[in-house]
């Protein structure tokens, strides 16, 4: 009975509050389309921006790691070439506070010590003369390390909680260890302590602390925690910018090779394409009443003498609005990964999700047509390459565009037979679709399957409407958004704690399958025993 009355009382709360969020976003909704209306031209390089800096900080991420867990394995083969000794460094250290003071409390052990000495001076293990050389160019605080919080409770397993994230320690955040009280322990430290008393702070020069002592504190409740040492420093961080920024340099020169190479390969066969567009209209010039002949005749003079001028200065100034947008969306990029924005971590893992699996789709279906028309004597497979590539980030509309595009390469390719252009015509239909179930249909759903794209998971009737919407708003930059955008308000769909009387219509109407309730609570139960076998993990691993 009491179970019921609480699903009633939930269910209503979540009505009033459904009925203020629905007024919201109709109020949102349509100032976002009056800003995309009037203020296009800033807000697509910031979309562009958004989608591509969430991932590149996860690469950079991803490279800071590895470039630290090179640098351990080198010290660690520098130690056993010398035959030096050192203590070892454990991976946690255990910690006491009390909420409202500024400092934690750790044990005097030598394992400690070591932990603090590799936290701020990392270089002191690697010889004399290469810690006074940093220390002379005062770059000793470029290897200086931050600690991370990955356990914290309330001692004696008080059911209390902690307040909101303001002037106390929070589980997760990463501080920086006071580096003078480390420096003097290390150095005048007294046999007869038993625990090291530490101030912990958000920035490298210690401005921020993270916790203020009040005058009367509203708290005094015993915490217990455990640190983890962030590998990561302002060293490792910027190698690992550069690795990142000579990774993409690379694609975008690689990009940048073939569509040059396509481009001189067309102004080579140029006379082929038109040799072959009038053998076409020869061929097609007797089927054509002679009405039509003439009338397809004075629109394409009217085209070349008319439009071409009007398409060139249009172009002009279409490429002048792409510069400034580039100029823009650099700047953008550059900002965001110097000072990244707070994103959810799991709406982070919704766009690299998307777009590593995108890309590899788009590359795997780019290689196989560039094969495709290089088989088939096309000689500008390298653009086609790229335009492929490209295109195929628009769901449902890019492969079929990318398809339409081709059919011309192949078909006024003069320097072949008509015979032998219509043989690669019917080849090219035969495989480019059997290309394209394959990279879309068994491979993409694949993916989608077993690496984490369940909330890509949607029917094409609203991957359609949502490009043409999102298409209608922000023009080229919407349909390559409108997918990720969709995935991560499914996300927080999935997520919210909304009733199932809500909940799973919409996602029947999104996925456009009566099962899509039932699928998407399995993922969550597989997520959840996920984290709860890495917390678990976690909690092995720290506790003493």
């Amino acid at each position: 009975m009491n179970g019921t009355f609480a699903a009633t009382r939930g269910l209503e709360d979540f009505q009033r509050n459904a009925a203020f969020v629905a007024f919201m976003l109709i109020v949102c909704f349509g100032v976002f389309v009056f800003i995309t209306r009037n203020l296009r031209e800033t807000i697509t390089p910031l979309c562009w921006a958004a989608f591509f800096a969430v991932p590149s900080t996860l690469l950079i991420s991803y490279f800071d790691r590895l470039i630290n867990a090179v640098m351990s394995r080198l010290v660690q083969l520098w130690h056993r070439l010398w035959g030096s000794r050192r203590i070892e460094c454990p991976a946690f250290v255990h910690f006491v506070a009390v909420q409202g003071d500024s400092h934690i409390c750790l044990d005097h052990a030598p394992g400690t010590t070591a932990f603090l000495r590799k936290v701020n001076t990392p270089c002191i293990g690697c010889g004399r003369w290469l810690l006074k050389v940093l220390q002379f160019l005062r770059l000793e605080s470029y290897f200086r390390r931050r600690v991370k919080i990955v356990s914290l409770s309330v001692q004696d397993g008080a059911d209390e909680a902690l307040g909101p994230e303001v002037n106390r320690l929070v589980q997760g955040w990463t501080y920086y260890v006071s580096s003078a009280g480390t420096r003097e322990f290390a150095l005048n430290g007294d046999e007869g302590l038993t625990s090291i008393r530490l101030e912990l702070f958000l920035d490298a020069s210690e401005h921020y602390a993270a916790v203020v002592p009040t005058r009367h504190p509203t708290s005094r409740t015993n915490l217990t925690g455990t640190l983890e040492m962030d590998k990561s420093s302002s060293l490792s961080w910027f190698l690992a910018l550069i690795l990142t920024l000579l990774l993409v340099s690379g694609g975008m020169w690689f990009f940048i090779e073939c569509i040059n190479l396509g481009v001189q390969s067309f102004t080579a066969n140029l006379d082929d394409y038109k040799k072959g567009v009038e053998e076409f209209l020869n061929l097609v010039k007797p089927i054509l009443p002679p009405s039509a002949w003439k009338e397809l005749q004075q629109k394409i003079s009217s085209f070349i003498s008319d439009e071409l001028t009007s398409l060139a200065s249009e172009l002009a100034s279409a490429l002048e609005s792409l510069s400034f947008q580039a100029l823009m969306f650099f700047v953008y990029l550059f900002f965001w990964i110097f000072e990244p924005l707070p994103v959810s971590s799991p709406v982070a893992e919704v766009f690299k999700s998307y777009l590593l699996m995108k890309t590899f789709i788009c590359l795997l279906f780019s290689t196989l047509m560039s094969v495709l028309l290089l088989c088939l004597q096309c000689k500008i497979w390298s653009l086609f390459f790229v335009l492929t590539f490209l295109l195929n980030f628009i769901p449902e509309i890019g492969a079929i565009a990318s398809a339409v595009l081709t059919v011309p390469a192949i078909l006024f390719d003069g320097h072949l037979t008509m015979e032998r252009r219509l043989e690669n015509l019917i080849w090219l239909v035969i495989m480019g679709t059997a290309i394209k179930v394959f990279t879309g249909n068994v491979v993409e759903v694949q993916m989608y399957a077993t690496m984490g794209g369940q909330f890509m998971r949607m029917h094409p009737v609203i991957i359609m409407a949502l490009i043409m919407l999102f298409s209608s708003l922000l023009g080229v930059t919407g349909m390559f958004l409108a997918v990720p955008s969709m995935a991560a308000v499914k996300y927080y769909l999935v997520s919210t704690d909304m009733p199932e009387q809500f909940q799973h219509p919409l996602l029947i109407a999104i996925e456009g399958d009566a099962t899509g309730p039932h699928k998407n609570f399995v993922d969550q139960q597989r997520i959840q025993q996920q984290v709860a076998s890495n917390a678990a993990s976690a909690l092995e691993l720290t506790t003493p």
